[in-house]
């Protein structure tokens, strides 16, 4: 038999290293840990070190050893954690998170009511009215949002829907308006999931379906907190030793960590 070296760092890894389990065991072990109870096992609510509680419990009672003086090796990564309610309401109306709207992860906090700004999606490539929107914003002193229907995005020239992509993805990095963030009208709702990039924006970008905005809404209210903290990670490590060939050694990795939440 080979020395078989777990850096177990996943939920799949757990069936690897039990002598026998049944389907309802694994299914017990995947009900868990992708329950409510872990919140997305991410950096909001410690759900990723919930989860690693659970790993280390389970390689305890499977009888693996640790790797070395304990199960964990500990290193920080920074990490968004969106905590508490999310809330978004057009006068009665009262939005679902997620279904309805999807965060950007990295996005500013918003507290309060916004007036909107509807433009077309050929504004974002004007930078006339860029520069007007801009000069209305600074003059009035209010709180905006800028609402664009990305289902009206069709271009006559492809230089132009080109053109319109790349500044729609640039504006996730940098606000060309002078406004408070961002929202972008789909027709179905993109995946929501971590920020490809670590650090704090001076805006909020908002994917919400179309039509739930309307041409006659003039304001929009949004509260929910959200932070860039130096988030301490856990890779969860064991090790079951080899008699045989005690020199050679099998590692197996993967991930347990995940996504996180929205809001609660």
């Amino acid at each position: 038999m080979k020395k078989l070296f777990l850096s177990i760092v996943c939920i799949g890894s757990l069936f690897l290293i039990a002598q026998a389990q049944d389907s309802t065991t694994a299914r017990g072990h995947i009900k868990y840990l992708s329950s409510k109870e872990l919140h997305g096992r991410g950096a909001a609510y410690n759900g990723e070190h919930m989860a690693s509680d659970y790993l280390i419990k389970n390689l305890q009672e499977f009888g693996v050893e640790q790797l070395s003086e304990a199960y964990i090796q500990k290193y920080k990564y920074p990490a968004f954690s969106m905590e508490g309610e999310v809330i978004c309401n057009i006068g009665k109306k009262t939005f679902a998170a997620g279904d309805d709207y999807r965060i950007l992860p990295f996005s500013k906090p918003l507290d309060g009511k916004y007036k909107l700004i509807h433009i077309n999606p050929s504004d974002l490539i004007n930078n006339k009215k860029i520069k007007a929107i801009n000069k209305k914003c600074v003059e009035n002193g209010d709180r905006y949002l800028i609402y664009i229907d990305g289902t009206k995005a069709q271009f006559k020239k492809k230089k132009d829907k080109e053109a319109y992509d790349q500044a729609l993805a640039k504006s996730t990095f940098k606000n060309p308006f002078k406004t408070d963030g961002i929202i972008v009208g789909m027709d179905k709702m993109p995946s929501w999931g971590l920020s490809n990039t670590n650090f704090e924006r001076d805006l909020a970008f908002i994917y919400m379906k179309s039509g739930k905005i309307s041409d006659k809404d003039k304001a929009i209210e949004f509260y929910y907190s959200n932070k860039l903290t130096e988030f301490v990670h856990y890779n969860v490590c064991g090790i079951v030793k080899g008699t045989e060939q005690p020199d050679e050694y099998i590692v197996l990795t993967c991930h347990y960590d995940h996504l996180g939440a929205m809001g609660e």
